[in-house]
């Protein structure tokens, strides 16, 4: 008879808790789709974005994710760096995020649409990225086109990150958006994301120029508004 209520107890703590997972990840789809309804607002320095948050209050007029877009320099001293920076012919290169918005401006183009292996029905067609330097975090902002079974909607990719130390340094994703819906996991399922993403320029000489002169790449910072690059 105890045995009976033991196992009767057990399977109710058992359906229970089944239950409450079963609530807490429908709530969290229910969450994100909800916030992905908010466009992420953008802002063009750190200054005006910091007084934003501080003049929403408890009502905020500008509902959602707020993010940091860089300027595009208007000048060529970017294509001179470029040069020096894919010829390997220098020991270091320091760019400003101006000067890396031009680059892509002129010189990224997207190959083909972005396709998930895992998903065959889903193309995500990204337009060119975005860079804002705050001390040592890189802001990056991509507008992107996602299709889905036909049905097309367009969304703003946002996220924050930093490079690790050491030799081969890494971009280490801190968080990432959809909109102003948060990504959860953002070191697993952001950097999932950004490698699809990364699927629509592999086929591009620049992209390739690029990776090529990554490998050459010893170490990343971000100091004082600037990136730099030191060579083997």
């Amino acid at each position: 008879m105890c045995a009976d209520k033991n196992i009767e107890k057990g399977a109710t703590a058992f359906g229970v808790a089944i239950c409450g997972i079963i609530v807490a990840i429908l709530g969290g789809i229910l969450g994100f789709v909800y916030m992905l309804s908010f466009p992420a607002n953008a802002f063009n320095s750190e200054t005006s974005m910091l007084a934003a948050y501080e003049d929403q209050g408890d009502a905020p007029s500008r509902p959602g994710v707020y993010y940091l877009r860089g300027d595009v320099q208007r000048t060529p001293e970017w294509e001179v760096k470029r040069a020096a920076l894919l010829s390997g012919e220098t020991e270091s290169v320091e760019l400003k995020h101006e000067e890396i918005n031009a680059w892509f401006a002129a010189k990224f183009r997207v190959s083909r649409p972005a396709k998930d292996d895992a998903e065959p029905n889903l193309l995500v067609t990204p337009s060119m990225p975005n860079l804002y330097f705050t001390e040592e975090t890189i802001h990056i902002s991509m507008p992107t086109e996602i299709s889905l079974f036909g049905k097309s909607g367009q969304c703003i990719i946002t996220c924050k990150g930093h490079f690790g130390s050491g030799e081969s340094p890494e971009f280490v994703l801190d968080s990432m958006h959809m909109n102003s819906a948060a990504i959860p996991l953002p070191s697993i399922l952001g950097q999932q994301i950004v490698d699809t993403l990364l699927k629509a320029y592999v086929e591009t000489d620049e992209y390739t120029a690029l990776t090529e002169t990554w490998s050459e790449v010893k170490s990343v910072e971000v100091v004082d508004g600037l990136l730099r690059l030191q060579l083997l």
